[in-house]
């Protein structure tokens, strides 16, 4: 049976009056009534906002979209007081507590997922300066990186892997970046994507420790270092990095 159009202006006022004066949107009012869409879309009215008006009041104004750097800059506060990259149920606690705090639906509607959303905080946090969070997203995409390397077989005697450990330039930034990879397909894998432009290869270091490697050139570069994995080199620090295209520690550590 079909709901007659002035008990649906019956209904909206009833809601109004009981929720304080508070104008529902289309959406609320038919999980709070069970009034659908089709009960009178294009049969009493054309839009909501006819139906709220001629009950007597004015419908509330869509919010507005939220900026992206504010959700981005709000998630950076609480990974930096976390000291990790939090999972989804930590990001929907903190929004249930603190007032303006996005959940992870809102994040997800903006940046998809967890991966996609720790590029653009690294991206954000690169831009405002914020090491420790760089430093975090940068562990985190590292993770996951891993987390596609296919594993080695358990039996008979593992082949020594070597992975590459190299130099790149962001023109953007005018910063140097060292990482490592442990495959040919990852070197930078997900920090490119995220700059205006691509990274410029400069030299790459073939080697079976690139864990090793790469702590061995932040800690020759650190009093150049600015960010994250990131050095404002010059032309004498690239040269001391090309003189070598690998080494490998078994040979001299067997």
């Amino acid at each position: 049976m079909a709901i007659s159009k002035e008990e649906i202006l019956s209904e909206i006022r009833r809601f109004i009056a009981e929720s304080g004066g508070n104008v529902p949107g289309e959406r609320t009012f038919a999980k709070a009534t069970r009034i659908k869409q089709h009960s009178w879309k294009g049969r009493y009215w054309a839009r909501w906002s006819d139906a709220v008006r001629e009950a007597g009041y004015e419908p509330k104004h869509l919010t507005q979209k939220v900026p992206e750097e504010d959700i981005l800059s709000k998630l950076a506060g609480l990974i930096g007081k976390l000291g990790y990259f939090p999972v989804v149920a930590e990001i929907n606690m903190h929004a249930r507590t603190v007032p303006g705090f996005p959940s992870w639906d809102t994040i997800r509607r903006r940046f998809r997922r967890m991966p996609e959303t720790a590029k653009a905080l690294l991206a954000f946090s690169i831009n405002t300066g914020n090491a420790t969070v760089t430093k975090l997203c940068e562990e985190r995409l590292t993770r996951e990186t891993l987390r596609e390397t296919p594993a080695a077989p358990l039996s008979g005697k593992l082949p020594v892997k070597a992975g590459f450990v190299y130099l790149k330039y962001s023109p953007s930034l005018r910063l140097y970046k060292i990482g490592k990879a442990n495959r040919p397909d990852k070197r930078g894998a997900g920090i490119s994507l995220l700059l205006p432009e691509d990274l410029v290869p400069k030299h790459e270091i073939r080697t079976d420790c690139p864990f090793i490697l790469e702590k061995y050139w932040a800690n020759r570069f650190r009093s150049k270092k600015k960010q994250g994995e990131w050095y404002d080199l010059n032309s004498q620090d690239i040269e001391s990095f090309k003189k070598r295209r690998e080494f490998i520690f078994s040979e001299f550590f067997p």
